[in-house]
């Protein structure tokens, strides 16, 4: 079944590659006027990826069995009805809400629409002030030393990896601080107090996951409110309103910079851009991320405990800040509320040339 009406040649179809998307979303393009229908589908509002097709200038879609699958030049959008998932040019995400039918048509929730969709392929569109610092966070530190493996620890790890994150950026340009440069204990309370000590910062903060039969990288923006989180079921919780929700646009738009480019030059597991209420991220007045960079508890520990690796994960974030803060102009759009509107018209993505070449290959 199609979506569109007009084909795409042969070209396009191959699938775009991680690369690609990370750089795909900087440069900036006028789109279509357009009238959004919205269903109501069991208490949430809905719309139809055939709206979602023309508003946002995909070429050509289809429909096979339960996938839906947008296509233009640059970027591929592809999605499984009754799942959480969602990928552009195979970069994963999860929804807020599963993906559902309705009249035989695939939809998608106007929560993800524009909590997900719309800034991260309109980032020039979402509000904040010019990117003046990044805080970096090294998870775990003194008496809590976070997962262990017989390699090394997680907060020897986190904090060795910061720092090649902090001296890089610095050659970038950027004011860089630490919560924390050495091994010390430091409260959750307490990183999120240095974090919005620095108006117009990122914050960036680092683990190395648990879990002795698993592999793969994580990247965490906080979960909006009033849906579950990524791995739970909704909750009472769900509805508490934390500051850290203010800036919901520029989390997701951080974690794809940031996530599209470790993805990019590792490649272990792509586990995904999830949602989660961590404390670090619930209490901050500026954008941030959590990225869990891999299983240290589990197969990814060899790997981890390699210099090149954590080099390669250094060099990724950095890039990914960077690629952030060039992407979202200072000029910006106000953020969506509690109950988005649909996005009003705008530009498009296009794709530019990759800059990273060197790959870190999975052990």
């Amino acid at each position: 079944m199609r979506l569109g009406n007009f084909p795409l040649p042969s070209r396009w179809l191959a699938e775009l590659s991680v690369a690609r998307f990370c750089a795909a979303w900087i440069a900036l393009a006028a789109g279509p006027l357009q009238a959004w229908t919205v269903h109501s589908i069991q208490g949430r509002d809905y719309v139809s990826f055939s709206d979602v097709q023309t508003f946002y200038d995909f070429t050509y879609g289809t429909i096979t069995g339960d996938s839906v699958k947008l296509v233009k030049p640059n970027q591929i959008l592809t999605a499984k009805m009754g799942t959480r998932e969602l990928f552009l040019n195979n970069l994963c995400f999860y929804l807020n809400l599963p993906l559902v039918r309705e009249d035989g048509l695939p939809m998608l929730s106007r929560l993800d629409l524009a909590k997900i969709i719309d800034p991260v392929l309109r980032p020039g569109r979402i509000r904040g002030g010019p990117v003046r610092a990044i805080v970096l966070d090294p998870g775990h530190g003194g008496n809590d030393q976070g997962t262990w493996s017989p390699l090394g620890t997680e907060k020897f790890f986190t904090l060795e990896t910061i720092n090649r994150v902090k001296s890089l950026l610095e050659a970038r340009g950027f004011p860089v601080f630490l919560t924390r440069d050495a091994d010390a204990y430091l409260s959750l309370e307490d990183r999120v107090q240095i974090a919005n000590h620095h108006p117009n910062a990122l914050f960036v903060s680092l683990h190395f996951n648990a879990g002795a039969d698993t592999r793969g990288i994580e990247t965490y923006a906080l979960t909006p409110l009033g849906v579950p989180s990524s791995d739970n079921l909704i909750s009472l919780v769900d509805f508490q309103v934390v500051p850290g929700n203010d800036l919901d646009s520029e989390n997701i738009a951080l974690a794809t910079a940031i996530h599209g480019c470790i993805m990019q030059r590792i490649h272990l597991r792509d586990r995904g851009i999830r949602r989660a209420r961590f404390h670090v991220l619930k209490g901050l007045n500026i954008p941030g991320i959590l990225i869990e960079g891999g299983y240290l508890g589990g197969e990814d520990a060899a790997a981890i405990s390699r210099a090149d690796y954590r080099q390669a994960l250094a060099e990724s974030v950095a890039l990914g800040v960077a690629r952030y803060a060039a992407a979202v102009p200072d000029d910006r759009w106000p953020s969506a509320p509690v109950k988005p509107p649909l996005p009003k018209p705008g530009g498009l993505v296009q794709a530019l040339p990759k800059t990273v070449a060197s790959d870190v290959a999975q052990p």
